[in-house]
C-alpha cells in the first residue's frame, strides 16, 4: 500500500506541477497579449501625429508653392502693365497711328510722281 500512495502522491504531485505550469503558461500569455495590446496601442496613438506631421509638411511646401506663384504672377502683370503702357506709343512711332481728334498731317505729293504712283498701281491691278 505504502507503493501504491507513493505512486498516487506521485501522479497527484505531476498533476500539480502540470497545473502550476499551465497557470504559469497562461499568465505569460496573459501578460504577453497585454503588452501586445498597449504596443499596438501606442502605435496607433503615435500614428496620428506621424500622419499628422506628414500632412503639416505637405502643407507647408504647398504654401510656399503658392507664394512663389503669387510673386510670379506678380511679375506678369507688372510686365503686361508696362507693355499696354507703351501700346499708343509703339503705335504712333512704329505704325504711325494717331490717336483720335488728331489731326491728320498733310502729304504734299508732286503730280509728276503721283501719276507715275496711279499708273504703276494701275498696271499692277491688271
Amino acid at each position: 500500500m505504502a507503493a501504491r500512495r507513493r505512486k498516487k502522491t506521485a501522479v497527484y504531485q505531476l498533476k500539480l506541477k502540470v497545473q502550476q505550469t499551465a497557470g504559469h503558461f497562461l499568465w505569460s500569455l496573459v501578460v504577453f497579449l497585454g503588452i501586445l495590446l498597449l504596443t499596438g496601442g501606442f502605435i496607433l496613438f503615435q500614428w496620428k501625429d506621424v500622419t499628422i506631421r506628414t500632412y503639416l509638411r505637405e502643407i507647408d511646401l504647398l504654401n510656399l508653392e503658392i507664394n512663389k506663384l503669387y510673386s510670379v504672377n506678380s511679375e506678369l502683370r507688372a510686365r503686361r502693365n508696362e507693355l499696354i503702357k507703351r501700346v499708343p506709343e509703339v503705335a504712333q512711332q512704329k505704325l504711325g497711328m494717331i490717336f483720335p481728334g488728331e489731326v491728320v498731317p498733310k502729304l504734299e505729293v508732286d503730280s509728276k510722281k503721283l501719276a507715275y504712283y496711279e499708273k504703276k498701281d494701275h498696271q499692277v491691278q491688271k
